[in-house]
């Protein structure tokens, strides 16, 4: 069984962990095209671990504030 960081594909509940987001943000995200939702048969979604990689690599950084 491959380790949860070979994983290609991840549910929307792994997702909304990953990230720490609601699930109404998650599917916005999906349908407006920020995270790659993959439909696998007649019910089954997943998002795929590049986009997910590409949101946290392209998401604004808190800048630490000077004491």
């Amino acid at each position: 069984m491959p380790s949860d960081d070979d994983v290609a594909l991840r549910t929307l509940a792994s997702t909304r962990k990953i990230l720490g987001l609601g699930r109404t943000r998650v599917y916005q995200m999906c349908k407006s095209g920020e995270l790659e939702l993959v439909e696998i048969g007649r019910r089954g979604k997943r998002v795929t671990q590049a986009s997910i990689d590409q949101y946290v690599k392209n998401a604004k950084r808190v800048q630490p504030k000077d004491k």
